[in-house]
């Protein structure tokens, strides 16, 4: 039976142009809808559909005088208002328009006693506007053009004025305008993954630096184990007091021959204590080496610590050249090597022994031989490994048979 009611029913719209989840979202994320300047206010929130918005629309219509009917048997919906009139199918992409044949993007829908049809096509069939700000999530619906300026950038030259662009019914225009303010420049470090550091550098200057840098350092939040015996003149000192531990202290809390674990938590600079040691005021965009900047971390899990940044780099520069051999892990050793814990702590206490292998030996010395010499005497190859050192030190040597030490000479 047809029934035609004289009341305004309430639709949710579906907003056309508003991409999202296919799944049916609640958002109640704060998404408004702008009627002629006013502020619309619905008793369901608006929800996101297979990728549309969604939107209740009773008091649009309200404001616009529609009348609607509503036909049970052809589940057929039609709209009055002004001279237009809007007949559309529930789940029928199919609509007319003063007679005329249209097609919507998605169907007109029953979902929970609610209507879904797009607002842009009935905004356009009504001779209205729609436009969707995605900084504000604002729905804006008028008979008129719908204006707005939005920041755009900044000239290139001093004082940096920010300039705003004209959109119409949110189509760019070539209508530009100051927008009184002139820009200001954030400045950022510049971090590289070799410890160095340039210090305040501009935001639209950052891509002159080139590949290799980035504006959070690489080495926040690795963990190293580290041979306390590489870390030379390089102190590891206290954070709250200032003072050098003792290499006694560290070495107690030695887990692994001698290997102490840093987690790095922080990779800055101290411009203070640059200026005392090379007599360098920092400057603004030049680089700092990686010998004068800092990491803070914590040692063995337990021990808080600043130390030169150099004395974890310049090691992994070593390793990664093979001047330095097993002085500096990104895992810990014991992960690598499957020694007996004996074995373990006679590294940790610089002993040697018949029978180590070689890399028993490397982990030993904290590097590998200058020289190797080796023969193989039927299925027996002997190496002769040669230490070398400098400042007049006497050279040791190392033999091997079949990888195995079977003695030396130091």
């Amino acid at each position: 039976m047809k029934k035609t009611l004289k009341i305004l029913l309430t639709f949710v719209l579906v907003i056309g142009f508003i991409a999202a989840s296919p799944k049916t979202i609640n958002a109640s994320s704060g998404i408004k809808v702008l009627l002629e300047g006013q502020e619309l206010k619905f008793d369901v929130p608006p929800q996101i559909i297979e990728g549309r918005t969604l939107l209740p629309l009773r008091a649009i219509f309200e404001a616009l005088g529609l009348e609607v009917g509503w036909d049970d048997a052809t589940r057929i919906i039609t709209g009055v208002a002004e001279g237009k009139e809007i007949i559309l199918e529930l789940d029928s992409k199919e609509v007319k328009v003063n007679g005329v044949d249209k097609t919507l993007d998605v169907p007109a829908k029953a979902i929970n006693g609610r209507t879904l049809v797009p607002v842009r096509f009935i905004a356009e069939s009504l001779d209205m506007n729609v436009v969707w700000n995605q900084e504000s999530k604002t729905v804006k619906i008028s008979k008129d053009d719908i204006l707005e300026w939005k920041y755009e950038g900044y000239e290139g030259t001093e004082p940096f004025k920010e300039y705003e662009r004209k959109y119409v019914n949110g189509v760019k225009s070539d209508e530009t305008r100051y927008n009184g303010k002139n820009h200001v420049f954030k400045t950022v470090n510049l971090y590289s993954d070799d410890g160095r550091i340039i210090p305040n550098v501009r935001e639209d200057k950052i891509a002159n630096y080139g590949a290799g840098w980035y504006t959070k350092s690489p080495l926040i939040g690795k963990t190293y184990w580290v041979r306390i015996e590489s870390y030379g003149r390089y102190a590891i000192i206290n954070p709250d007091t200032g003072q050098e531990y003792s290499e006694n202290l560290l070495t107690n809390h030695d887990r692994d021959a001698r290997y102490i674990k840093i987690r790095i938590d922080e990779h800055y600079f101290d411009k203070d204590e640059i200026f005392k040691e090379r007599g360098q005021k920092v400057t603004d965009g030049k680089e700092i080496y990686h010998t004068d900047t800092l990491i803070k971390g914590v040692i063995n899990d337990e021990i808080k610590a600043v130390t030169s940044t150099y004395r974890i780099t310049g090691l992994l520069k070593e390793e990664k050249s093979g001047e330095g051999k097993y002085r500096i892990f990104d895992k810990d050793p014991k992960t690598i090597f499957k020694w007996k814990e004996s074995v373990w702590k006679d590294l940790g206490q610089g002993k040697k022994w018949i029978g180590m292998t070689k890399d028993m030996l490397i982990v030993h010395m904290g590097r590998q031989p200058n020289k190797i010499n080796r023969t193989v005497v039927k299925s027996v190859t002997s190496e002769q490994w040669v230490y070398s050192w400098s400042y007049g030190i006497s050279s040791e040597y190392y033999y091997f048979e079949n990888d195995k030490l079977v003695g030396w000479q130091d």
